[in-house]
């Protein structure tokens, strides 16, 4: 039993390694950063889609990256909405 283990272990991750991610959305980068003198998005009022790292979670939402740096974050205010695993 324990040598199949360790033989299925190498192929999952392999085959995790190997599948492609689909990158679809806004980046995070355009959300946050602005020149309005106001501070406002430019996608201010509008429903985006980001695709990210979720960092922290909180009681009152939580945290996605995409990169480190900064404008690479944002907080989703959300007490009903939250990160789902996968």
């Amino acid at each position: 039993m324990r040598r199949t283990c360790r033989t299925l272990l190498p192929t999952l991750m392999l085959s995790l390694i190997l599948i492609p991610l689909s990158v679809s959305g806004e980046a995070i980068y355009d959300i946050q950063y602005t020149t309005d003198p106001s501070g406002n998005s430019p996608y201010n009022g509008q429903v985006v889609t980001i695709n990210g790292v979720v960092t922290s979670i909180n009681y009152d939402g939580y945290v996605i990256a995409e990169a480190p740096g900064a404008w690479h974050g944002i907080y989703v205010y959300s007490w009903r909405d939250g990160p789902h695993n996968g």
